[in-house]
């Protein structure tokens, strides 16, 4: 599964940028080339670039300033240009800045047009099958083979990645690059490209980047993660879809086991989720309880008040009742119960579930438990765990992500399997999620490994059931390195029903404290074999496109 590499849209138009200089190497030529191919904007970006150098190519040369070189220079000094390796050469740094006026050159140009349209018919000196076949003096290697031929007019185009998500989040200034003058954060209908609902940080709700974002099962209301960058805590809202309401959950520290929030199947009349003390109102910095969120009255409750016990997900069900797994992380190893909540009483508070909860089931050395939505199985830790000022974690060999597929819960931890086949060591944390249809699950952000194979918390192992009988994950099940841009991070994953699409939200470094953040919405169409995964970016570039919500049910 090789390829060209993943571009994000900055590195793609420095690229075109390059390309008009012929400072191209073959392998960034074929990664320009696979990205414009399924890119509308930056090849309408290649293409008006294109006309702009026919237009600037009889305009008489005009001196730079004296002083350019030296603020160039000062500023490559400075750090403050990208960690790109191609346009870290001395030699385009200077290309760069003369392309920036040329652009501002050419604008007086196409504005004094009669039409505000600039002439087409131009060679390009972009790769051939975008905008052009470049002959062999303009080509960006100046040789006849360093770009790829120009498909044939029978050759069918390089196919999108299909079933987009339900939702997708976008944060954006408004004024864009001035994080000083406003935020939005919007639910967009992912397949009209509609605003669903539109919040004001300031107002409604505090400003922050949108890390996870759960819908409930009757798409009412969408429970919403932001991180404040600046402060290093997050924010935890209940947002409904249909109507006004806007419910501050509670202030977290970033602990990667109270990542998830939790809608209990069916009606979704609870929301479970984590929080972990920051430390502000009472010095128990680090301590961690389960809290419920009930739509219907919008009434808060601190189920658990033991300072150490995390939300895991709800069984499968409905009705009357709803059942939710938490687990305790003191003692030797943590332990997991089940606490039931009625809709005819009270949400219990302040409980500790060891010893103020009854029919229940008890399991040793599970923590988190994540049950696939119809029940069949549960992805879970196992481990010793000591607290922290940042909430709970693994000691000693670290925790083992495991997979129960045994119908004997009192002995899930003895008869379930390490999930990374072969790895005898544990990991510091990890994300995890299923798909809707129970037969998918993904694993990313994996942390603390000392092995240089896997797992690797750049990258997202992906699992399906359909695909392969064998549902543990190796090396292998990892997507490919370029389906997520260099200098990319992925923040969240969410899996499509059909155990073959995932949309990964991947975040990119903040070029300055007052820039704004910026993520791309990746949809993967996962390939098997020989075959590169086909990726399609979603929603508005240069701006915080994600987290995405996948939530129809199975095909």
């Amino acid at each position: 599964m090789t390829g060209p590499r993943r571009l994000s849209h900055d590195v793609a138009e420095e690229l075109i940028s390059a390309s008009l200089t012929g400072d191209l190497t073959d392998a960034e030529s074929a990664d320009l080339a696979a990205h414009l191919a399924a890119c509308e904007r930056c090849t309408a970006t290649a293409a008006a670039w294109a006309d702009s150098r026919r237009l600037l190519s009889g305009i008489r040369h005009v001196a730079a300033p004296r002083d350019l070189g030296a603020r160039v220079r000062a500023g490559v000094e400075g750090g403050r240009l990208m960690d790109v390796p191609w346009y870290r050469r001395p030699a385009f740094a200077m290309a760069s800045v003369g392309a920036l006026a040329a652009a501002a050159l050419v604008m007086a140009i196409v504005i004094g047009m009669p039409d505000g349209r600039p002439p087409v018919g131009s060679s390009s000196p972009l790769p051939s099958g975008v905008t052009g076949s470049p002959s062999p003096s303009e080509s960006p290697s100046g040789s006849p083979s360093a770009t790829p031929p120009a498909p044939s007019a029978t050759e069918p185009a390089r196919p999108l990645a299909q079933l987009p998500p339900d939702y997708r989040v976008e944060y954006a200034f408004d004024v864009p690059g001035d994080i000083t003058r406003g935020t939005t954060v919007k639910v967009v209908d992912q397949a009209t490209g509609e605003t669903v609902r539109t919040l004001t940080p300031g107002n409604e709700i505090f400003a922050g980047t949108p890390t996870e974002a759960r819908l409930s099962p009757d798409g009412s209301w969408l429970a919403l993660r932001l991180l404040q960058e600046m402060k290093g805590t997050e924010l935890l809202y209940a947002v409904q879809l249909d109507g006004d309401a806007v419910v501050a959950l509670g202030e977290t520290l970033p602990d990667p086991f109270a990542a998830a929030m939790h809608w209990s199947p069916g009606d979704g009349r609870y929301l479970a989720y984590t929080l972990v003390d920051t430390g502000e109102a009472d010095g128990a910095n680090g301590a961690a309880d389960v809290f419920i969120f009930e739509p219907p009255s919008e009434r808060i409750t601190r189920l658990t008040a033991t300072g150490g016990t995390y939300a895991g997900s709800w069984a499968a069900g409905g009705g009357d009742t709803a059942v939710l797994w938490v687990s305790l992380a003191a003692g030797p190893r943590p332990t997991s119960y089940t606490v039931t909540l009625r809709r005819d009483q009270p949400v219990p508070a302040d409980i500790n579930p060891a010893t103020d909860t009854t029919d229940q089931f008890v399991v040793d050395d599970v923590f988190a438990p994540l049950w696939s939505p119809n029940g069949s199985q549960v992805l879970f830790w196992s481990g010793a765990m000591e607290a922290t000022p940042f909430g709970w974690q693994f000691v000693g060999e670290g925790g083992v992500p495991k997979l129960g597929v045994v119908e004997d819960t009192a002995q899930l931890a003895a008869r379930s399997t390490p999930v990374f086949a072969g790895y005898p060591d544990g990991l510091a944390s990890a994300r995890m999620t299923w798909n809707p249809s129970s037969n998918a699950y993904a694993i990313w952000a994996a942390s603390g490994s000392d092995d240089p194979a896997y797992p690797d918390e750049t990258r997202v192992y992906f699992a399906a059931f359909e695909q392969r009988t064998d549902p543990l994950l190796d090396a292998t099940r990892a997507l490919d390195v370029a389906d997520v841009p260099d200098g990319g991070r992925v923040i969240d994953v969410a899996l499509a029903p059909d155990a073959r699409h995932l949309a990964l939200t991947v975040a990119y470094p903040i070029p300055g404290d007052l820039a704004q953040p910026v993520a791309e919405l990746i949809l993967v169409t996962r390939n098997y074999g020989d075959e590169a995964d086909v990726t399609q970016t979603l929603g508005p570039s240069e701006v915080w496109v994600g987290p995405a919500i996948y939530a129809t049910g199975p095909p």
